[in-house]
């Protein structure tokens, strides 16, 4: 499954290239290409975040206890 979605996000990437070069000042090839590669960067960025914030949820919660725990012992 992996190698399909990059072969397709090869493919993509290709033609909006070939596009950008047939066409240099056309805006909607650029706002295409841009909106597509902020799309990808957001949803890795989203999907690192929650994996190590879901992920770390207890060691979190560990160390605020024991920052809590030494706060009251003072």
């Amino acid at each position: 499954m992996a190698a399909s979605i990059v072969k397709w996000a090869i493919w993509v990437f290709t033609f909006f290239l070939i596009l950008g070069q047939l066409l240099p000042n056309n805006a909607l090839v650029t706002t295409l290409y841009t909106g597509i590669v902020y799309g990808v960067v957001g949803a890795l960025s989203l999907g690192i975040g929650l994996a190590i914030g879901l992920g770390g949820k207890e060691t979190a919660a560990k160390i605020i206890s024991d920052l809590h725990r030494k706060i009251e012992e003072r």
